[in-house]
């Protein structure tokens, strides 16, 4: 069963391309059926199989194809010959700025991003973590994981997990955090791994 259909509602682009933007045919990851989501030129753009998705105003075009468990968000571009699969650009792999921006629809001011993160509150400025309630997040303090995973294959494994604000539906309070690119681990399935975290605060 397909996972999306194109709708009417379209844009046209400088170039004279014509984009679709696309509704849920049923529910997957966070995705319920009959929600609408970003805008492609055609089915080959994004896969039928595994919870690939394009979000909000996003735009995927040409031969460019999104897969696996990829999520392109945001104001994102995806054009060409790219390849976006399971979170990441394979085509430029190695560029750890381009795959976030791909990703996360995110670039870095002075190395660092600021990125949310759901958690459970305590007390004002205080919070922990959904996972270990011994793991907590203070405003303005340092985050840091003891011997995290550093495999930059794994996207789910021990260390700091960070996103764009739509990402999470668990725990009770978003906080926003500033993570510096050296501490990033790695950048999967719409979402960074990282060795620590500054936290500014919680988001309201």
């Amino acid at each position: 069963m397909k996972k999306y259909k194109l709708t009417k509602d379209s844009i046209t682009l400088l170039s004279g391309i014509k984009l679709y933007r696309i509704k849920a045919l049923k529910d997957f990851s966070n995705v319920k059926k009959g929600d609408m989501g970003g805008y492609i030129q055609k089915e080959s753009n994004l896969s039928h199989e595994g919870t690939a998705w394009v979000y909000g105003n996003a735009q995927v075009c040409g031969n460019a194809w999104v897969c696996g468990n990829a999520w392109v968000c945001g104001n994102a571009r995806v054009y060409g010959d790219a390849r976006v699969h399971y979170g990441v650009l394979e085509k430029d792999i190695k560029n750890i700025k381009d795959n976030i921006r791909v990703t996360l629809n995110s670039l870095p001011i002075n190395n660092k991003y600021i990125l949310y993160k759901s958690v459970n509150k305590i007390r004002k400025g205080v919070y922990c973590s959904c996972y270990d309630k011994t793991f907590l997040y203070k405003d303005g303090k340092i985050s840091k994981v003891d011997n995290p995973d550093l495999d930059k294959t794994v996207s789910c494994s021990s260390g700091i997990h960070v996103s764009h604000l739509t990402y999470w539906n668990e725990g009770d309070t978003i906080i926003a955090c500033e993570v510096d690119i050296k501490d990033i681990i790695t950048c999967q399935e719409g979402k960074l791994r990282c060795k620590k975290v500054k936290v500014i605060g919680e988001v309201k």
